[in-house]
C-alpha cells in the first residue's frame, strides 16, 4: 500500500513534532526547567550522573533524525522513507532506555513511544509498497 498524500503529510507532521519536542525537552533538561519534576535522583542506578548526556542524545539522535527525515521527505529524496523508519526506531529505543533509566516519569514517555511506532509503521508501509515485487497478470 503506497501512502496517500494525507498519510505522507501525517508522517512529516509527526517528524516535525518529534523534532520540536526534542528541542523543548533538551532545553528543559539542560536549562533546569524540569529540575523539580525530574530530580537527578531519578538517575540513581543508571549510567548517568546528570541529564547532560540524555539531553544531548535527545537533541542529536531523536531531534536530528526526525528533522532529517522530514527534510528528506519534503524534498522527495529517495532516502526519506528509510530515514523516517530509522527516526522511528531511534525514538522507540530512546524511550525504552529512558524508561529503564528513570521509570515512568511523565505522560510524554508512552506518547512519544507511540509516535515512534507510528513513524515505523507509516514509513514501513510506504517503503514496502515501493519495493514489493510487481506481479504481472
Amino acid at each position: 500500500m503506497k501512502l496517500t498524500q494525507i498519510e505522507r503529510t501525517v508522517l512529516v507532521a509527526v517528524e516535525l513534532f518529534v523534532g520540536v519536542m526534542a528541542i523543548v525537552g533538551t532545553i528543559g533538561l539542560l536549562g533546569g526547567f524540569w529540575s523539580q519534576g525530574l530530580p537527578v535522583d531519578l538517575l540513581r542506578g543508571s549510567p548517568f550522573t546528570s541529564y547532560l548526556i540524555p539531553a544531548l542524545a535527545l537533541f542529536v539522535l531523536v531531534g536530528g533524525s526526525a528533522f532529517l527525515a522530514a527534510t528528506l521527505l519534503l524534498t522527495n529524496q529517495p532516502a526519506g522513507n528509510p530515514a523516517s523508519f530509522l527516526a522511528g526506531i531511534i525514538l522507540v529505543i530512546f524511550e525504552v532506555i529512558e524508561y529503564q533509566a528513570i521509570g515512568f516519569a511523565m505522560f510524554l514517555q508512552p506518547a512519544m513511544f507511540a509516535l515512534g511506532l507510528l513513524l515505523i509503521a507509516l514509513a514501513g508501509l510506504d517503503w514496502s509498497a515501493n519495493h514489493s515485487p510487481k506481479v504481472n497478470r
